[in-house]
């Protein structure tokens, strides 16, 4: 009844109170603090970042309302603040997440792809959202390409990254195609089929590519 008051900072802080008490106890509160996420019922910008923060305290039992909410928050938040918050309590979440990554990876924004690899990187599986990281790789910016890459590690099936890696490690922007080079070493022995790709870097001008290069040629055993 006390969240009804029109103060914003006062319906700030009882959100952030309920937050406290977090699971169980505020669990029945779930509904309520997923409505004020969104701004046709709140209009307040902070209290909807404390409710995210308040699920966020609440844990993985506030299950799919909330993340689904929360996804939709994150997606639409325009300030730092709130996209923080809204990736925590996803992150928070866990498992309650997995559902809600191919949306935010599918986001036209880059940041929004980045804070969807954020919370996969949590999870630590990426085998529910393969075809995603695979777009994403191709993506226009260069920090998503990054993330994507990197991504390649939660993938417990190397076929995918071993198709994307050769274009990868010849990328425009260096920063991926270094990246992409160092991946190979890091998954180890089911990349060795990726050697002699490799080896046609140490001839690289860039000296960054041809260090990533012999670093990663000695993680194959190829050195």
């Amino acid at each position: 009844e006390k969240l009804k008051v029109e103060d914003p900072e006062e319906r700030e802080l009882l959100v952030a109170a309920l937050g406290c008490v977090g699971s169980p106890n505020a669990l029945p509160y779930t509904n309520m603090l997923v409505a004020l996420l969104d701004p046709k019922t709140e209009g307040s910008s902070k209290v909807q970042i404390a409710a995210a923060e308040a699920l966020a305290k609440c844990g993985p039992e506030t299950g799919h309302a909330a993340a689904v909410a929360l996804a939709d928050f994150l997606s639409k938040a325009g300030e730092e603040e709130a996209k923080t918050a809204g990736k925590q309590a996803l992150i928070s979440l866990k498992e309650a997440a997995i559902e809600v990554l191919p949306c935010l990876l599918s986001h036209q924004h880059p940041v929004i792809k980045c804070a969807a690899f954020d919370i996969l990187e949590s999870l630590g599986d990426g085998s529910g959202v393969v075809k995603e990281i695979t777009a994403c790789a191709s993506d226009r910016d260069a920090k998503v390409r990054q993330r994507a890459v990197q991504a390649f590690l939660l993938l417990k099936d190397p076929t995918v990254p071993l198709r994307l890696l050769p274009n990868l490690m010849e990328d425009v922007d260096r920063g991926v195609a270094n990246l992409a080079i160092s991946i190979i070493g890091k998954m180890g022995k089911s990349a060795s089929s990726l050697a002699a790709l490799v080896t046609k870097q140490l001839k690289s001008a860039e000296i960054d590519q041809r260090c990533a290069a012999s670093w990663t040629l000695g993680q194959l055993g190829e050195l």
